[in-house]
C-alpha cells in the first residue's frame, strides 16, 4: 500500500483499524439533470424482489443471508440489473433508516433525501457499464418520486470510485467518519462539511439555485 497508494493511504488504514475511520460525501441534487449511461447488452433493470435472495447470494457472495434480511426489513431497496436474464450488477437505496456498515455508524436522512451503497458488478460483466448504467436508473426512479437529494459515501483513497461517482454528476460535500476507543462497540459519528453545504439529515431544504 506504501508503494501503490502513498503514506497518507498506509496512515488512515492504519487509524481505519484502530480508532477512525471517514468516507467522503457524495451529494447529487435531484433538480438537476440525471446523464444517461446505456449499459452494453440486453439489459433490464428492475427492482430486485425479497423472495430473490437465493439467486443475490449466489451472486455477491460476500454478503451474508442475514444482512440481506436485515436490508429488506428495514425498508432497503435493491435495484438489480440483468443482462440476457443474467443477474449483472445491483445497487441498494435506503431511505429514513440507513446506516454505513464500513464506519458502523448511522447515516443520517431528512424526508426527501436517499442514501445509495453497496453497488456491485459481477466479474463477467465488468466493462460493460453496468453500475454507471443502474446508478442512474436509481437517481432517475428517485426523482419521479420527489425526492430532493441522493447521497453516496466513497473512500477518499478510492480515486477510481470518486471518478465514477463525479461521472455520473456527484460532488463531494464534506466527511463522515467513526471514531471509536476501547473497542469496535462504542462509535461515535462525526460529520465535517464543506463551508456553505447542507448536512444530510438537515430539516430544512434551502434551495441549490445559483450554485
Amino acid at each position: 500500500m506504501l508503494r501503490e497508494e502513498g503514506a497518507r493511504a498506509l496512515w488512515f488504514k492504519t487509524l481505519g483499524e484502530i480508532c477512525y475511520r471517514r468516507l467522503v460525501i457524495m451529494e447529487f441534487p435531484l433538480e438537476q439533470t440525471i446523464p444517461t449511461f446505456p449499459i452494453d447488452g440486453p439489459a433490464s433493470i428492475d427492482f430486485l424482489d425479497p423472495l430473490e435472495i437465493d439467486e443475490y447470494l449466489s451472486f455477491q457472495r460476500q454478503d451474508r443471508r442475514e444482512q440481506i434480511s436485515a436490508r429488506f426489513a428495514a425498508g432497503h431497496r435493491c435495484f438489480a440489473a440483468r443482462i440476457d436474464g443474467q443477474l449483472a450488477g445491483v445497487t441498494w437505496c435506503a431511505l429514513g433508516d440507513a446506516r454505513i456498515e464500513f464506519l458502523g455508524v448511522a447515516f443520517p436522512l431528512a424526508p426527501g433525501e436517499a442514501f445509495g451503497f453497496g453497488t456491485y458488478t459481477h466479474p463477467s460483466f465488468r466493462t460493460r457499464g453496468v453500475a454507471s448504467g443502474i446508478r442512474s436508473q436509481l437517481l432517475s426512479t428517485l426523482k419521479r418520486e420527489g425526492l430532493q437529494r441522493c447521497f453516496g459515501a466513497v473512500m477518499p483513497e478510492n480515486r477510481g470510485g470518486m471518478r465514477v461517482a463525479e461521472k455520473l454528476g456527484y460532488r463531494p460535500i464534506g466527511i463522515v467518519g467513526a471514531v471509536w476507543f476501547g473497542g469496535h462497540r462504542q462509535r461515535r459519528r462525526v460529520i465535517r462539511m464543506k463551508r456553505g453545504e447542507l448536512a444530510p439529515g438537515s430539516e430544512n431544504q434551502r434551495s441549490r439555485s445559483g450554485r
